[in-house]
């Protein structure tokens, strides 16, 4: 679990950068409103917990992430390079990782929730598209959540 909580917060971390830098507009180099923007879906334990489009999408290498603001961020690492490359979502260190936090996942009280995937598979579906389904838990608790969906964005055709 130590390994899963380390890598999570560098991954968060990097996340942060990203969207802090890609929330950043310059004269040098102007971003226009939805330049950046995609979609993404998020499904647990069969419930649907969100999909809609967004304009809060980051990347930094092979690490992409898509947010609803600060309550729903949902950061993919390691994802394939190539069209129809799939990975398997593990705890080792260079396999693939999807890590979901934000307020109101599952819970509705207004607390924060960060779920870690534990196992899985990770799809590149198209140069743009990249799909998500395994099993996930909760940070501190040992319950096993299902978990599927994706995130899509243009700005992912870099990868």
């Amino acid at each position: 679990m130590k390994k899963v909580f380390l890598k999570t917060t560098v991954l968060l971390t990097a996340l942060l950068l990203v969207l802090g830098s890609c929330s950043k507009k310059s004269d040098d180099n102007p971003v226009t409103p939805g330049q950046l923007g995609g979609k993404f879906k998020l499904v647990i334990n069969d419930v649907l917990i969100a999909e809609e489009t967004t304009d809060e999408v980051g990347m930094l290498g092979d690490l992409i992430s898509v947010a609803r603001d600060e309550s729903l961020n949902i950061v993919i690492a390691n994802v394939p390079h190539t069209v129809g490359g799939e990975t398997t979502i593990s705890d080792d260190e260079d396999a693939a990782s999807v890590s979901i936090s934000g307020t109101n996942i599952l819970n509705t009280d207004g607390s924060g929730e960060v779920y870690f995937s534990i196992s899985g598979t990770l799809k590149r579906e198209s140069d743009s598209k990249v799909t998500f389904q395994g099993t996930c838990s909760r940070f501190g608790d040992a319950q096993l959540y299902t978990f599927s969906g994706y995130a899509e964005s243009e700005a992912f055709k870099v990868i």
